[in-house]
Order: C-alpha cells, then sequence, then structure tokens
C-alpha cells in the first residue's frame, strides 16, 4: 500500500466524520424552516456545521493529496512535467490548506459568537471565507485534471486504452461539477431568509463532491492499468530518451503464458526489475491470460 492509499484512507475517516456531523445537523434542524424548529435547536444545529466545515476541509485535502501522491508515483521515475507540477501543487495545496484551518479556527473570536450571534465579539466575512476557498477548490480540480493528460497520452497502448485512462482521470471532472453546484448552494444560503433551511443542500453537494473525488481518485481502472503497464513493460516508451540497461529490461511472457522470464545478465526467471537472479526466490508476477500468478524462480542452462 503507497502514500496516496494510506492517505485516502485517513481522507475516509474524516469523511465519516462530516457524515456524521452531518446526520447530527439534521437532527438538531438543518432542512428545516425556522418556524418548524424549536428556539433551542438553531444554535446546536449551527455547532454541527462547524464540525461539518472542519472534516469537509480535512476529506478535500487529504483527497487531493492522495492524487497528488498517486501522480508522483507514476512519474518519479520520469521526472518531466507531471512530477514537477505535482510537487509545486501539494505545497500549494498544503499551504491553503494550513491558512484555512487557521482561519476557520479564529473565525470568530470567542467561538461562541459562531453559533450565538448576540454574544459579544467579532467575526470575519463567514461568506467571503466559503467563497474564496470554494472557489480555490474549483481551480485545483481543474489544474488535477489537466495535469496527467499530456503524460498519459504517451503511454504505449491502443487509442482505445489512451482514452480509457484518460476518461478515467477526467472522471473527476463529476467532483468539480458538485464543487460548482455547492458554490451556488452557498451564494442562496447567504442570501437566504431561511439559512437553517438553505444550509442542508451546503451539506448535501458537499457529500457528494467528497465522496465522488474519493471513487474518481481510486478508480480501480486506473491501478490495474498501471500494475499491468509496470509488469509487462507498457510504460517503458515514456521517457524513451532514459536507456534501460539491460537488468532493467521489461519481462515478458513465454509463448505458453505461465513463465515469466527477465533478460539479466545471470539468465533466468524474475520479476522485473530484479538486479539479481537467485534460484528459489518467491515471485509475483501478472499475465493478461492467467491473472497474477506466483512462483518459484528458477535458473535456466
Amino acid at each position: 500500500m503507497g502514500y496516496d492509499d494510506s492517505i485516502m484512507l485517513i481522507a475516509w475517516i474524516f469523511s465519516v466524520g462530516f457524515m456524521a456531523s452531518s446526520y447530527v445537523s439534521v437532527r438538531w434542524g438543518v432542512g428545516l424552516e425556522s418556524s418548524d424548529a424549536p428556539p433551542s435547536w438553531p444554535p446546536k444545529a449551527i455547532q454541527a456545521v462547524y464540525a461539518i466545515e472542519i472534516f469537509y476541509y480535512f476529506s478535500v485535502y487529504l483527497i487531493k493529496t492522495s492524487l497528488v501522491f498517486l501522480y508522483l508515483r507514476l512519474s518519479r521515475e520520469l521526472r518531466n512535467h507531471l512530477y514537477k507540477g505535482s510537487l509545486a501543487l501539494l505545497a500549494v495545496l498544503t499551504l491553503h490548506f494550513i491558512t484555512t484551518v487557521i482561519v476557520f479556527s479564529v473565525q470568530c473570536v470567542p467561538m461562541k459568537k459562531y453559533w450565538d450571534p448576540p454574544t459579544p465579539g467579532h467575526c470575519i466575512s463567514i461568506t467571503g471565507f466559503f467563497y474564496s476557498t470554494n472557489i480555490f477548490t474549483i481551480i485545483t480540480d481543474i489544474v488535477m485534471l489537466a495535469l496527467p493528460v499530456k503524460t498519459v497520452w504517451k503511454v504505449q497502448g491502443s487509442l482505445p486504452e489512451k482514452l480509457g485512462v484518460v476518461a478515467a482521470f477526467l472522471s473527476g471532472g463529476l467532483s468539480t461539477l458538485a464543487s460548482c453546484i455547492r458554490l451556488y448552494s452557498i451564494k442562496v444560503y447567504t442570501e437566504s431568509k431561511e439559512p437553517l433551511r438553505d444550509a442542508a443542500p451546503i451539506n448535501t453537494w458537499s457529500f457528494i463532491e467528497i465522496y465522488v473525488g474519493m471513487c474518481c481518485a481510486s478508480a480501480a481502472v486506473i491501478r490495474q492499468y498501471v500494475s499491468i503497464s509496470r509488469q509487462s513493460g507498457v510504460l517503458s516508451g515514456i521517457g524513451s530518451s532514459r536507456k534501460r540497461t539491460q537488468t532493467e529490461s521489461a519481462a515478458v511472457w513465454s509463448s505458453s503464458g505461465r513463465t515469466l522470464t527477465s533478460p539479466g545478465p545471470e539468465g533466468g526467471i524474475a520479476r522485473w526489475p530484479s538486479p539479481t537472479l537467485q534460484k528459489g526466490i518467491q515471485l509475483e508476477a501478472y499475465s493478461p491470460k492467467y491473472g497474477r500468478q506466483k512462483m518459484v524462480s528458477e535458473v535456466k542452462d
């Protein structure tokens, strides 16, 4: 399990917190007309909304970070625009996340004023804060969608395979669409005379944005294609100017389809890349015909 998988797991944990907070907010009247909610409910509902805000920002940041780490893993040997762009994007996302955490932690002083407006103190422009963070999310979504397209298009493979991988990456646009609708929901909320009722669509579209983004970033088709590409040498064509040594040659399947051979200097059977080939090593490899196989290495005469 790579860094991207671990980060996505943490993102899922925060998304569960987001979902739980959303249910709590509904329990205290979010989605209802003010006249239908007892006077004691709105402060508790706003407290739940504040918790939703925290879990939302953590979830979105971790999902984006997971995808960036996937980009870095795919391009770490190439050191091309995808790798450099991913590093720059990671820095921007992290800096923005840190500032966001600071701002929502002190958006009202004292914090009680956030859910109890008559409390003496002051608050920042909550509307401006929501707009700025949502617009930043949409812009970075677009950048992340466009970043890998050039590199993926250079992958050696048929046109349908290339289109399939590009489509899998671009499916993240569904999450971006949800972000745009969420931005409109924020506009409705800030102009509404029934904020308790109109806070519900923001939660709904935030939920869709998080989980659609999580599904798109974890698309099985991408993982499967990358796994096959690495072990069958499909990605070896990217960055062709980088010559590989003989021991780095891609492994190929014999005519029987059940033996993975690597043309190392000593000959033998091993999973690529293998700097040394030893007898009796437990190996794992992939065959398009037979799927994932386990075997014990042998040395050919």
